[in-house]
């Protein structure tokens, strides 16, 4: 087990070679008491490059699953450079994104804001 602190009232601990985390009492009524909580270093360096690297191929249409987005508002070459940019579940366009996504680490951390057995990605 590694402890990751930012600051004293929040602790989150990986658990063991399944990746799973935890937070601290003090992160989760963080949680509760802000709306949101700060985990530091749920991915490495390398995963969260990986992860920005394929947002200017998905703005291009490069999809490697073949599915597109369910939503695509900005495309290279007709939209405006400085428009806003969306794409709504990139997830199943992107085996990249989709790792981050549906990572396991996310799923534990969710369980343990919410204190649901179990969390599913929904959009």
């Amino acid at each position: 087990s590694v402890e990751i602190s930012s600051s004293p009232a929040l602790t989150c601990n990986r658990v063991g070679e399944s990746g799973r985390m935890s937070l601290s009492d003090d992160g989760v009524k963080a949680f509760w008491r802000d709306g949101f909580v700060l985990v530091p270093d749920v991915f490495s360096t390398l995963e969260v490059e990986a992860v920005k690297g394929r947002f200017e191929p998905l703005f291009r249409g490069e999809f490697p699953t073949g599915i597109y987005p369910d939503e695509w508002h900005w495309r290279e070459g007709i939209s405006l450079p400085d428009a806003m940019r969306e794409i709504c579940n990139g997830w199943k366009s992107d085996p990249t994104i989709r790792s981050a996504a549906l990572s396991s680490k996310i799923g534990s951390l969710c369980t343990a804001l919410t204190g649901w057995e179990t969390v599913r990605l929904a959009q």
